[in-house]
């Protein structure tokens, strides 16, 4: 798979160029996101390794950045976004062998 939209449904894995890795429930609108491992905690974000409410997918693309619009559940505010780093790969999930 090379590109996901907003309107796309599934379970998608999307790996970034920073080493870490996205699991996309397009269908419950939820994200998890899980950093490389071997970076120390370098490119750790609040969150990580939590289930987050995916509001938008507004860009995933190979060869681009991720743009995700967030919501964090933090008082006072309504969403964020995030944006990853380089797109290396997009790869269906079998839902029966992972849930958010």
């Amino acid at each position: 798979m090379d590109q996901l939209t907003n309107s796309s449904k599934g379970l998608w894995s999307v790996e970034t160029l920073s080493g870490s890795n996205y699991l996309l429930d397009l269908d419950s609108r939820v994200l998890l996101r899980q950093a490389d491992p071997a970076t120390d905690g370098d490119n750790t974000l609040r969150r990580d390794g939590e289930p987050i409410r995916l509001i938008r997918l507004l860009r995933c693309e190979v060869g681009d950045n991720m743009i995700l619009v967030v919501g964090l559940n933090v008082p006072g505010v309504l969403w964020t976004t995030r944006v990853s780093t380089t797109v290396l790969r997009i790869e269906g999930v079998d839902p029966q062998d992972l849930s958010l």
